[in-house]
């Protein structure tokens, strides 16, 4: 009895520990004029029921079709597989869809890695009568990665003492979601400066329950099928919002057409052809690139040169932004603009920002001329703390710093206003390590309507934005009465009353409209000034 107990735990030693182990086995597809056993149908020729050539497949299958010495002039192949338990209830026919990721190698076509349940025991392949090209190989890649280990080991990462306040995010090291070097990185890496983040998917599976065996089996479709040194992006998210170490940081991948020198490579795990990815997935995302875009100083909303490829392209693009393919997504790719300012307002108010406390209750005057007075609160001074002042000219983003000044001076006069902008003002805590989150915005509106016939100049108004009232000062250029007319955007006339014409600085009450843009128009009947206003009410 006691050996029967022995040879019992040592089987199911080895079964667990066989279900653990991936499994690969690559198969020379018979060309058409060699197959015998064949169901000849008008564009496509049936294969025999074939047995898969791996045992206790977990925790899915991976499989995927290459095809070498291809003609340049030949069409592309068009294979398709089906599955069975049994051989007979079966899959429905799948055609092999081109790879979306393709770096270029000659004569070579590869289908995108597909995947099947794990108790599939029986396959047969289709081939069209133009895919028979008699000098060409075909050799389907089968898979299975092997049930993960239990363990969620996480890399943490702590901030720098530099300038950009963000952390690297909490990843899966290669050794974690691949252990006993199953999948080994390239021994011989290139590194490079990172001057553009490209997105992607897989275009693989939504669902699965081992995240960790698609990232292997994406490295093996890498490797062993495509035949490249290593898996071919940087980074990697599931949609819990797992990051995976793929190449890592500053290697250069395979993903990006053959043009990936200075573009880093993350690709989010699923198809988002018709769905977008879970909020997880986003969220980790922003986070990925927004340590990245601050540790390089990339901007998401700028253009530069990415010379590998040639193209002038955003800092953070898509892959279907430098190379002919629908990656990452049609569902996906139209929120790039929402995550690129994600990106950056991550970066501006949640990367480390609870280290240091904040300055608050921005508040500001301004003379209606060129000089705005900025004035906050702060709760901490200390000769290790500044005040970083920023200012941005015409949108919310692209700040400058005007000024940095010790935490005993909560105060700063900008001298330089001129007439016809939008200006933005925020300011911050920094040390020699970290920065505070920014206070309230403060705007400044000096932009004037050009269907003045007076001269923009002529007229000033403030505060602007406005609250409960509106200061109006203009040269002798009217005669008479003035009128003024507030309308709102949609054209309808929202107050309406007479002005004196003096130099004399006059008030008119606001407290009856509501927040928004308007424009003002002042008017003694022969002359016009029309100015644009924000009422912002409390």
């Amino acid at each position: 009895m006691r050996e029967y107990i022995i040879i019992l735990i040592c089987c199911c030693s080895f079964y667990i520990n066989f279900a653990q182990t991936p499994q690969r086995q690559v198969i020379r597809l018979l060309q058409a004029e060699q197959l015998l056993d064949v169901q000849k149908q008008p564009q496509r020729i049936t294969s025999e029921v074939l047995e898969l050539p791996l045992q206790e497949v977990t925790p899915f299958l991976a499989y995927a079709l290459v095809v070498s010495n291809l003609p340049l002039s030949a069409p592309q192949p068009e294979v398709w597989i089906r599955f069975s338990e049994n051989t007979k209830d079966w899959s429905n026919w799948t055609l092999l869809p081109s790879d979306e990721h393709p770096e270029e190698t000659a004569h070579t076509w590869a289908s995108a890695l597909q995947f099947e349940r794990a108790t599939a025991k029986y396959y047969q392949y289709q081939m069209s009568a133009a895919s028979n090209h008699v000098e060409s190989t075909y050799q389907l890649h089968f898979y299975s990665p092997g049930k993960s280990l239990d363990n969620n080991n996480i890399t943490e990462q702590q901030v720098e003492p530099r300038t950009c306040p963000c952390p690297k995010p909490t990843f899966k090291e290669r050794k974690t979601w691949c252990p006993n070097n199953n999948c080994p990185p390239n021994l011989n890496p290139s590194s490079h400066q990172v001057s553009h983040l490209i997105v992607h998917h897989s275009a693989g599976t939504n669902i699965a329950n081992d995240w960790a065996a698609v990232v292997r089996a994406i490295w093996d479709f890498h490797v062993n099928s495509r035949g490249w040194s290593d898996v071919g992006y940087n980074w990697l998210i599931d949609p819990n919002g797992i990051v995976y170490e793929g190449r890592g940081e500053n290697i250069v991948g395979a993903h990006f057409c053959g043009t990936n020198t200075g573009a880093e490579g993350v690709c989010m795990l699923g198809d988002f052809t018709s769905i977008t990815p879970k909020a997880a997935a986003f969220d980790a995302l922003t986070q990925l690139l927004a340590w990245k875009s601050c540790d390089r100083s990339i901007y998401p909303i700028d253009r530069s040169f990415h010379a590998a490829s040639g193209l002038n392209l955003l800092e953070v693009s898509g892959h279907r932004d430098g190379c002919s393919t629908s990656c990452p997504g049609d569902a996906f790719y139209p929120l790039l603009d929402s995550l690129r300012f994600l990106v950056i307002e991550y970066i501006d108010n949640t990367c480390n920002t609870n280290i240091l406390p904040a300055p608050y209750n921005l508040t500001y005057e301004w003379d209606g001329l060129q000089n705005v007075k900025l004035n906050w609160n702060y709760d901490l001074v200390s000769s290790n703390i500044r005040f970083s002042v920023e200012r941005s000219t015409g949108e919310d983003y692209r700040y400058q710093v005007l000024k940095e000044l010790p935490s005993s001076q909560a105060i700063y006069t900008d001298k330089n206003i001129v007439a016809n902008e939008l200006y933005f003002y925020r300011i911050r805590a920094i040390s020699s390590a970290t920065a505070s989150a920014y206070t309230n915005k403060i705007i400044i509106n000096t932009q004037l309507s050009a269907n003045s016939t007076v001269e923009a100049t002529a007229v000033k108004i403030y505060p602007n934005p406005a609250n409960d009232y509106l200061t109006i000062q203009f040269e002798t250029v009217f005669s008479g009465v003035v009128e003024y007319q507030l309308t709102d955007i949609l054209g309808r006339t929202i107050q309406r009353g007479k002005l004196a014409a003096t130099t004399t600085a006059q008030t008119i009450n606001l407290q009856n409209a509501h927040s928004g843009w308007y424009h003002l128009l002042l008017t003694d009947g022969s002359q016009e000034w029309v100015g644009k206003l924000l009422i912002h009410q409390p």
